[in-house]
């Protein structure tokens, strides 16, 4: 047997000045040449703007320094100068028209015509290339994508791809799908033309509303509860559900009260339509009765709704409307207005006596039970309630909601 092969035998020792030539040239990659360097992403050279006058803007699109080469915090003021031009727009007054471009026996130029099909293009007659404002506005520092910068940087002059049905250039810059780098920075510059709903603004709003309305709602607590304490009356009901026609003195002293009031009338019809997610900016119709506090032009209920919701257009309510055309027809019948004058008789004299009123409710209660024994009436949860009289109201409300 021979001798054993060591891992060393499997591999071939390099010169020492090899070695020492290689570490030199890894050690010290700057002494390469500009030419020897690899970079996988063009470099552009960008220098930031220190100061500017919006006033002095470089409109052309060519020409303009891109949007990162500006400080931070005064793009937005930048965007919003360019915005409020609009996309540059050169039409040339002479007959000759734009360049042409290309070969000679393909030779196209830019179309004014352009303008109206694309509401953001915009032509720099300096570079003889079409451009894209809100891509601007909005862009970012090229990674090296291709095709990237061609509307913002290098400008856009292939005109033979223009008219090219489906496969536009125009068109595929702006993309099929709302997500598309083009039609975000179109939502961009409508938010940012939008300056009521930024957030600093929407939160200022919110925060000032809340005040008020909690010092509203404190207020109309504080009162009810002195009033309560003054009269010696409890403030529990025996049943405060939603569904109770009778929730205690407290609850309903509030509510009564809100009725005379039309800001807490406002934040009680705000809480239910919360409740049931609707929207105030989606009503697009309102109803009351002829009362001043509901449809008063300028303090009223109505009004209050119609400031935060241009839409909400009010209109007198047609049940109201209703009611008091069946009232004033009724007092022309001499039945109906009879039935209806015993009826009101009748029930003055059974609410002005508690006896009369259990009287009337245990009377109540032994037809129903003689109806349910006989199978006349249906008996489920909630039905066949044991309540009391009341006199038909006049009062009305209706929403119209855009859903």
């Amino acid at each position: 047997m021979g001798k054993p092969k060591t891992i060393d035998a499997f591999f071939k020792k390099k010169d020492a000045d090899s070695n020492s030539k290689m570490s030199s040239s890894t050690s010290n990659p700057q002494t390469l040449a500009p030419e020897q360097r690899h970079s996988k992403m063009p470099r552009i050279e960008s220098q930031v703007v220190e100061s500017f006058d919006i006033s002095t803007l470089q409109h052309d699109p060519g020409l303009r320094p891109q949007i990162w080469e500006y400080p931070v915090n005064q793009r937005d003021e930048i965007r919003c100068a360019y915005l409020k031009v609009g996309p540059h727009r050169f039409i040339p007054s002479s007959s000759s028209g734009y360049p042409f471009s290309g070969t000679e026996k393909n030779r196209r130029r830019f179309q004014s015509s352009w303008y109206k099909m694309f509401d953001w293009l915009e032509y720099s007659e300096a570079k003889d290339a079409a451009y894209c404002l809100p891509y601007f506005l909005f862009a970012k520092r090229p990674t090296g994508r291709f095709g990237g910068s061609a509307f913002t940087i290098e400008g856009f002059r292939n005109w033979k791809k223009v008219n090219d049905g489906t496969h536009c250039s125009f068109l595929a810059h702006m993309g099929n799908g709302p997500c598309s780098p083009h039609n975000n920075a179109v939502k961009c510059c409508d938010n940012l033309k939008n300056q009521s709903q930024h957030i600093d603004k929407v939160i200022d709003k919110q925060t000032s509303e809340e005040k008020v309305n909690n010092r509203l709602r404190l207020k109309t607590s504080i009162d009810s509860i002195r009033y309560l304490a003054y009269q010696g009356c409890p403030y529990r009901g025996h049943d405060k559900g939603s569904d109770s026609k009778n929730r205690g003195n407290f609850l309903e002293l509030i509510k009564l009260v809100s009725n005379y009031n039309e800001d807490v009338a406002k934040d009680k019809i705000s809480d239910v339509l919360s409740q049931n997610c609707l929207d105030i900016q989606s009503i697009r119709g309102q109803g009351y009765d002829g009362a001043s506090n509901m449809r008063g032009e300028w303090k009223g209920l109505q009004a209050l709704f119609l400031n935060e919701c241009s839409c909400a257009y009010y209109v007198h309510c047609f049940a109201h409307r209703l009611q008091l055309a069946l009232v004033a027809a009724s007092r022309e019948v001499i039945v109906v207005h009879d039935f209806f004058s015993n009826l009101n008789f009748i029930i003055n004299v059974v609410s002005a006596s508690c006896k009369r009123h259990h009287d009337l409710q245990d009377a109540q209660e032994e037809d129903i039970a003689h109806l349910i024994a006989i199978d006349e009436l249906e008996t489920r949860k909630g039905a066949n309630q044991i309540g009391t009289l009341k006199r038909v109201g006049a009062l009305g409300f209706s929403f119209l909601f855009y859903l």
